[in-house]
């Protein structure tokens, strides 16, 4: 590592050479053109690099650095933090195993919040005082501002694991990012589920038991196959659920959220109720793409279709079947409300509230919480905490019998009672 002076030389070279009257130095061809002080070394590779500068301050600050970084064994390139976050954010994304739509997601948040501030911006320019004044002007609800920071850091950890930055900008003490927030979850009563369950055609009606009886999403319960039911054993097997591509509309298979598929338990009530379905609905087969739009098909029995034998795309479920019925009013077809449903067209009353009912009545009534997290398919339990906590009895650890009676619960939550005593009001979150 030299630093070098480009405008002249040790020693004359040519006969009655003659010094500069403003250096008294003996002038080089390059005298008086471009910058005066170079810096030549080898980066990590061995591969020659240079950098030049107008003051030889300068130039000793960067040949320092290097210098020091080298005999320390943790060198970054200069040149590299002048890359721009947005060629550099694209590579990233580019390098992740994402699904199609995660990365659609991922993509277009990163173009719609990310990339209008700093997307133009070097690497190293990014300051923790840019990151907090955007912070402060990034719409949108709690948890989606939370993601698009942590997409922003992601990205700049790479770059720090890159050794292209010393630190990341956005992780400094001084950036307080979004808060994590978990809504709690709304139980239902039984009577709703049931309600609800009457208001659906009878081609989707067993869609409720699938939710609230086993803990399926949407897409899961729509993606349920023939063979993933072990009626003799008494359990069911999710292997995948059906996804839209955002950008082309299609529908196509994927794993259950998380890329992880579970087994669940099959109570009596869903099991009787499933099989007498299949004697007037029997499956169809339908062939989706696996894992991308445009894969090779994969054909299964899908055990719900629509009248087509198609598989159901779960927006026009929700829309003309799962929302009059919540309403308690009929869609398209010719049928009197049921009295007493009258929900409103909350979040709370999709069709996942069916699966935060059939979590909820389970650790009520006693089940671990690992073993509500295996049914759900969570990642951890933590995360199974985080949203149902508030379900917890607080007593000790659950014994035998009270775990019977957990799973009891699910039956009745489906099962129409013997009595005509009046239901318990709707148990929201706390």
């Amino acid at each position: 590592m030299t630093v070098n002076d480009r405008w002249h030389k040790t020693r004359p070279t040519k006969p009655a050479e003659t010094t500069c009257a403003e250096h008294g130095k003996y002038p080089s061809d390059r005298h008086g053109v471009g910058k005066r002080w170079l810096v030549r070394w080898r980066d990590a590779t061995g591969v020659q690099q240079k950098a030049s500068f107008d003051k030889k301050t300068h130039a000793d600050a960067l040949d320092t650095q290097i210098r020091a970084e080298a005999h320390q064994g943790v060198y970054r390139d200069p040149h590299a933090g002048k890359e721009l976050f947005r060629p550099y954010a694209q590579r990233w994304l580019a390098s992740r195993r994402l699904d199609r739509a995660s990365r659609n997601l991922m993509k277009r948040r990163l173009e719609t919040h990310v990339y209008p501030t700093f997307g133009d911006v070097q690497l190293r320019r990014i300051r923790p005082s840019m990151v907090s004044a955007w912070l402060a002007g990034l719409p949108g609800a709690q948890s989606s501002r939370r993601a698009v920071c942590d997409y922003l850091r992601a990205v700049l950890d790479a770059a720090v694991d890159d050794d292209i930055l010393g630190s990341n900008p956005a992780r400094k003490s001084s950036v307080v990012p979004p808060k994590m927030t978990t809504a709690e979850a709304v139980a239902w009563t039984g009577e709703q589920v049931r309600a609800v369950r009457a208001e659906l055609s009878p081609r989707y009606a067993i869609l409720a038991d699938l939710m609230a009886g086993l803990g399926l999403r949407i897409g899961e319960a729509l993606a349920l196959a023939k063979d993933d039911v072990d009626f003799l054993r008494g359990s069911v097997h999710v292997r995948r659920q059906v996804k839209r591509d955002d950008e082309t509309g299609m529908h196509y298979f994927a794993l259950p959220k998380g890329g992880h598929t579970r087994t669940v338990r099959l109570r009596p009530g869903v099991r009787d109720r499933l099989a007498a379905y299949l004697a007037t609905h029997p499956a169809k087969t339908v062939a989706l793409p696996w894992e991308d739009p445009d894969a090779k098909p994969t054909a299964v029995e899908l055990i719900v279709t629509n009248a087509h034998g198609r598989h159901i795309a779960a927006n026009t479920f929700m829309k003309l079947e799962w929302w009059p019925a919540v309403a308690g009013r009929p869609a398209t077809r010719s049928k009197a409300a049921t009295a007493g449903v009258g929900l409103p067209h909350e979040k709370a009353y999709g069709c996942h509230g069916l699966r935060h009912t059939f979590a909820s009545t389970l650790l009520s009534h006693g089940i671990p919480i690992n073993e509500v997290q295996r049914q759900l398919g969570h990642s951890s339990p933590i995360v199974t905490w985080r949203t149902y906590a508030h379900f917890v009895p607080q007593t000790d650890t659950a014994d035998g019998e009270r775990v019977v009676r957990g799973w009891a619960a699910i039956e009745d939550l489906l099962t129409e009672p013997t009595s005509c005593a009046p239901s318990a009001p709707p148990q929201a979150a706390r």
